[in-house]
């Protein structure tokens, strides 16, 4: 392991040597596998390490822009953080850095780091050599080279020494590259074809008109920014009017799927990576929280939830839409953690939504709100939560519904919320009201194919056109409400 520090005025140049090392590293990895695996008695674990990015703030900048929600450090210190796919991330750091080399007039260090890349890391989806090995092999292997462990995916700030460090990015290298190789296990695509507006839904219909969109798009040829549509097991429609479309279908992988995956993901691909993704999460907190927590660690500019909720208002109408203010989440996942904690509205998003409304639906905001509410959604985890009978804490959840004067129930919105409000994702909501259990309206199934059929195009057309608007924002949707001082990461 080399100690030489470089120094560097600009973030490009400062991830281009990160990437010369990272890539180095993984090649020496890759090599001393490949040796194992042919059965040379020599090969050994070359102890491979991460790059490692880290900049010192001796003075507090004087913000010229006191809008700026991110991109300055709140504290004198060293901020520092391990990096890995510069090939997926590689933007992302460059214009972080960027942001701080701009407000504090420093440098930017980079170096090897003290920490390990351990061996399935770097063997991930852009490797192409064998990993098809026996059970003996497979021991052998995990023997003799390091291994992932969850202690090395946390990222706290350091006060033992003369100077407090504190984590530069979000998460560590470990930390990425275990969520990467999740996101291609629960969506069925590789991470690379993630965009930067994401769309979560609970329905398949939503997930039909998202495809017919992009078909739609692509279509338009020139006249639109779409270069592909990437499908579960990287089924792809190319745009083959726009430049750039042949680098790009150069760099699709095969992806045969064994079995279908558990939250499928289909990419609306814009070649500078500004596109949208929706993944459908399927029904419940836990495939919201575990996609939201894959999901972070490619740092989108948005996420918001589309998909239904039970009205609890007598005045609510089966196909009306809510428009959330507040998020409660009774459903015992992110509840525990953030306990106490309340996660405001966006205003930036909330007005991406409300004019996406007027825009597709033809009418001014007086004239809407007979059919929109805008109120708190309370996020559980029980499906039967209205069934007193099957659910003994029926009473304390009513209680809690009137005591908050939530408008809906759902079981994901308020998760998706949490996590964004947590990880400084921008993040929305736009449910439709499909059944009003508390008002003897339970879904029925002639209902419900009715209700889908007027209202699931209208309200994935509204939801694009909100991440349209919040696209048209950019730097400015991310709100300063996500922000805390007494958090020390200073970046996006």
């Amino acid at each position: 392991m080399s100690p030489t520090r470089i120094s560097f005025n600009t973030g490009p140049e400062a991830v281009e040597y990160a990437a010369e090392l990272y890539h180095a590293q993984i090649k020496d990895l890759r090599e001393a596998y490949e040796a194992v695996v042919r059965g040379e008695q020599q090969a050994a674990d070359p102890q491979s390490y991460y790059p490692s990015i880290s900049i010192r703030i001796d003075q507090l900048p004087v913000l010229e822009d006191r809008t700026q929600s991110y991109g300055f450090c709140a504290s004198r210190g060293i901020y520092e953080q391990t990096i890995t796919r510069p090939d997926i991330l590689g933007d992302y750091y460059a214009g972080q850095l960027d942001r701080l080399i701009v407000n504090h007039g420093i440098q930017v260090d980079v170096m090897l780091s003290k920490v390990r890349i351990p061996l399935p890391f770097a063997l991930n989806e852009t490797y192409e050599g064998e990993q098809s090995l026996d059970d003996e092999d497979v021991d052998k292997i995990h023997r003799m080279f390091f291994q992932p462990s969850k202690r090395d995916y946390i990222s706290e700030p350091d006060f033992s020494g003369p100077l407090p460090v504190y984590p530069l990015f979000w998460d560590n290298a470990p930390l990425i590259d275990e969520s990467l190789q999740s996101l291609i296990h629960y969506t069925g695509t590789d991470p690379q074809y993630f965009q930067d507006y994401i769309l979560f839904t609970n329905y398949q219909d939503y997930v039909d008109e998202f495809i017919k969109h992009a078909k739609s798009e692509i279509k338009r040829g020139r006249e639109t920014d779409i270069v592909a549509l990437v499908e579960p097991g990287h089924k792809v429609t190319l745009n083959r009017e726009l430049g750039g479309v042949e680098e790009f279908e150069s760099s699709i992988r095969g992806n045969k799927l064994r079995r279908d995956p558990q939250m499928p993901a289909y990419h609306m691909v814009r070649l500078d990576g500004s596109g949208t993704t929706m993944v459908n999460i399927g029904v419940g907190p836990s495939n919201a929280n575990t996609m939201t927590e894959k999901l972070k660690v490619l740092r989108p500019q948005a996420w918001m939830m589309v998909g239904h909720c039970a009205g609890l208002s007598f005045t609510q109408k089966i196909g009306d839409y809510v428009l959330p203010n507040g998020f409660i989440p009774e459903e015992g996942i992110v509840q525990k953690e953030m306990a106490g904690v309340d996660v405001p509205e966006l205003a930036e998003m909330h007005r991406a939504t409300t004019d996406a409304i007027r825009s597709v639906l033809g009418v001014e905001r007086q004239d809407y709100k007979e059919s929109v509410r805008t109120g708190i959604i309370t996020t559980v985890a029980d499906r039967t939560w209205e069934n007193p009978k099957m659910n003994q804490e029926w009473e304390s959840l009513k209680r809690k519904l009137a005591k908050n004067r939530s408008i809906a129930v759902d079981m994901e919105t308020a998760t998706i919320a949490y996590n964004g409000f947590k990880y400084h994702v921008p993040y929305g909501a736009l449910l439709c009201v499909s059944d009003k259990p508390l008002h003897g309206q339970p879904k029925m199934p002639g209902a419900a194919n009715k209700f889908y059929r007027s209202r699931v195009q209208q309200q994935f057309l509204i939801a694009m056109a909100a991440i349209e608007n919040v696209r048209a924002m950019g730097e400015s949707g991310h709100s300063r409400k996500m922000r805390s001082d007494f958090e020390y990461v200073p970046v996006r």
